[in-house]
């Protein structure tokens, strides 16, 4: 018998460090996402788990029936893994939980994007042991948790973290005016969203409770923005906003000339960028192509949006 789920990955559009504080942040599933399949072998056997990347294994361990690591390719992520599975199994009160099994997860992007391989993870587990994947999440790794809300998304949603366990999110559309218009591309960069959160949380409360609030209320008012000179002023002020509370430069200068507004997406500096520009696509990726950014996408080829009703899409309701 087996079972075979996925969770999808995460893009947070605004929000930034501020959701740490119980800030707002407007955040957006993607198509890309992890799967985790889990086979169970004959009674009493060990727990085997391989992890891959487009199809390949890039990492893998054996456990005993007490989650002692036995063998593994890295012994760091094998240590996370066990104390996800460990602590699930104390939230549902058995032991048997992933034991003698079979186990394989695989994400259908590059890890090196950037779209959430470990959310996607706790969101998996959580989903396999019946727990609250935002008390595993404060229990085991920790974070905001906006991304783990995105991995079982349908579409947008405004996110605020409140109790651990049970975060504000409030799913929202965007319109597709301005959706039309928004193009994610990525840098080949690479930042460590540890280093960056320890430079936030390492600032004084009264600098940021009201940028916090500000962030917050930019969140909030670009689902119900329909001009797109005005989704792009709130662009640039959030990146005011951001670059102002870290003492950064502005960010992504050397694109001045871009036709549009950019903004960075999660840790400043990696990972993927937002182009929003009124001019066409084609015009939008040989822009970027030409100074060697080669992976671009539209909106609705990164973004997950679940198909609509026409009596949702009055309502702006998700099912």
């Amino acid at each position: 018998m087996s079972r075979k789920v996925s969770a999808r990955g995460k893009v947070l559009l605004t929000g930034e460090y501020a959701v740490l504080d119980g800030g707002m942040g407007l955040a957006l599933p993607t198509h890309f996402s992890q799967s985790m399949e889990v086979k169970y072998l004959k009674k009493g056997e060990m727990t085997k788990w391989s992890s891959r990347e487009l199809g390949k294994e890039w990492f893998s361990a054996t456990f005993d029936n007490n989650l002692e690591i036995l063998e593994t390719t890295d012994w760091d992520t094998a240590f996370t893994l066990r104390t996800l599975i460990s602590t699930a199994r104390i939230a549902v009160g058995s032991h048997q939980f992933l034991r003698g099994a079979s186990v394989v997860t695989d994400t259908d992007f590059p890890l090196t994007w950037g779209l959430g391989s470990s959310s996607t993870l706790v969101a998996l587990i959580a989903i396999f042991s019946g727990t609250n994947p935002y008390l595993l999440l404060a229990s085991t790794i920790g974070g905001s948790g906006y991304d783990v809300a995105c991995a079982m998304a349908s579409g947008p949603i405004l996110y605020r973290k409140e109790l651990p366990a049970h975060p504000e999110i409030k799913p929202v559309n965007l319109n597709r005016e301005i959706t039309s218009k928004l193009y994610f591309i990525y840098s080949g960069k690479k930042q460590s969203t540890r280093a960056e959160v320890d430079r936030y949380q390492n600032l004084l409360p009264k600098t940021k409770i009201e940028a916090v609030q500000r962030v917050s209320e930019i969140s909030r008012r670009i689902p119900e923005v329909y001009d797109f000179q005005e989704f792009c002023t709130l662009i640039h002020e959030h990146n005011h906003i951001v670059a102002g509370l870290l003492q950064r430069e502005m960010p992504l200068k050397e694109f001045s000339d871009f036709p549009g507004v950019l903004k960075p997406l999660g840790a400043w500096g990696g990972d993927f960028f937002l182009a929003a520009s009124a001019e066409p696509y084609d015009v939008v990726k040989e822009y970027f192509n030409d100074r060697g950014y080669s992976i671009a996408f539209s909106y609705p080829e990164l973004i997950y949006e679940k198909p609509r009703s026409k009596f949702q899409r009055t309502y702006n309701l998700y099912l």
